[in-house]
């Protein structure tokens, strides 16, 4: 796991304690991936991935759902990650027409249906 996966975790494990409100979380999380992003890296899939995890290793638990959903919601609402020219910046390859980071959340639905077939559903 890089440096910034590792401050993501923390950022959202601060998140699921309660030390941590989802706006701050979410721009949090955006300094952390921002840089990257416009710099063409697709490393933003792995928060999707460990988003995804923690829906699968914290179960139903109300509260750390309510965070996590309230998270993704601030993500969401950020202002839209632009290159040197102002241009958005989208996902690259075969990810091209899932729209903007973080306007769209591209491919998060990818993610979230690929991790929830390997989850025991109740």
């Amino acid at each position: 796991m890089g440096a910034e996966s590792q401050s993501a975790v923390n950022t959202l494990q601060r998140l699921f304690l309660g030390e941590e409100e989802p706006d701050s979380a979410a721009k949090t999380i955006a300094t952390i991936y921002n840089p990257l992003l416009q710099q063409g890296s697709q490393s933003v899939f792995e928060l999707w991935d460990m988003m995804c995890d923690a829906v699968g290793v914290l179960d139903c638990h109300l509260v750390v759902d309510e965070r996590l959903v309230s998270v993704i919601n601030a993500i969401s609402e950020l202002p839209d990650v632009t290159d040197q020219s102002g241009t958005a910046v989208k996902p690259g390859g075969s990810w091209s027409g899932f729209g903007v980071f973080w306007r769209d959340l591209p491919v998060l639905a990818v993610e979230y249906r690929e991790a929830s077939d390997g989850m025991a559903l109740v």
